[in-house]
């Protein structure tokens, strides 16, 4: 398995031209507005090809319990990098929300991360230790705004006062972002899609892979013009949509790319194979 990188942000997915790097360290990355997509996939992943686990829970076990090393083990860069008091505790919580796919404090994505990567490199299943790690795990921050949102946008994303022709443009575009996730859409995972989109009209922070989805899909569909833009800080220089969270909505729906996703799904168990 590869060493982990010197540098905390190459863990970021591409951003957009007007990222700041340290806008983002210091004004978002101390709070809980950074996702690590691909984690429940690698746990389920780790689950799917080790042999002696029986269920998630086990799994979470697992790795929780290589939080302890995993302190121990944060490259001193990344704590140069980003300067906080949170590297030396890893708390049990921290894992269970990357477990969960919910946005967390920069520090703690790195422990959760650095704790699965120990749980992947002492696996007995060879597919799993020799993984190109970091390939499959991506952080990215929910700082993104959609900007320049007409009335007749708004009540799109909202569901407010549409017409027949909107109200299927509208189920089309909940639909795209419930194709993010490879479990088949469920009424509970729809009903998310709808408060995510809702959320995002207000101006609450996503990120920037499905702030772009939006806007090209309003394009596509020949409603209007609209931009994406990085947050000054978390009060979206002073508009004060919200100072505490990202918006929340969008946690079921930060995925790895397709490509990355099927390269996890053909790391096969060890025990399939023996007669």
């Amino acid at each position: 398995m590869k060493e982990a990188p010197t540098d905390i942000l190459s863990l970021l997915d591409a951003q957009g031209g007007d990222f700041q790097p340290d806008a983002y360290l210091e004004k978002f990355a101390p709070w809980h507005w950074t996702y690590v997509a691909g984690y429940p996939l690698l746990l389920t992943t780790l689950l799917a090809a080790e042999e002696g686990f029986r269920d998630d829970k086990g799994v979470f076990e697992y790795v929780k319990g290589q939080r302890s090393r995993a302190v121990g083990r944060i490259p001193q860069a990344w704590q140069d990098q980003f300067p906080t008091r949170g590297w030396g505790e890893c708390n049990v919580s921290q894992i269970a929300m990357a477990a969960k796919g919910a946005a967390v404090c920069l520090d703690k994505a790195c422990q959760a991360i650095r704790s699965l990567e120990l749980a992947f490199a002492g696996a007995t299943n060879p597919a799993l230790n020799e993984l190109d790690f970091y390939q499959f795990v991506r952080l990215r921050p929910a700082i993104y705004v959609l900007r320049d949102l007409d009335s007749k946008q708004k009540s799109l994303l909202q569901a407010t006062r549409l017409n027949a022709d909107e109200e299927k443009i509208y189920s089309d575009l909940v639909q795209k972002i419930c194709a993010l996730r490879e479990e088949a859409p469920t009424a509970a995972t729809t009903k998310k899609a709808k408060s995510f989109l809702a959320l995002a009209a207000e101006g609450r922070g996503i990120t920037l892979k499905n702030a772009q989805l939006i806007k090209a899909f309003l394009h596509e569909v020949r409603f209007g013009h609209v931009t994406v833009v990085a947050m000054a800080d978390r009060t979206d220089g002073g508009r004060k949509v919200s100072e505490k969270e990202c918006n929340s909505a969008e946690s079921l729906f930060v995925a790895l790319d397709e490509e990355l996703s099927a390269a996890l799904r053909r790391i096969k168990p060890v025990w399939a194979s023996r007669g």
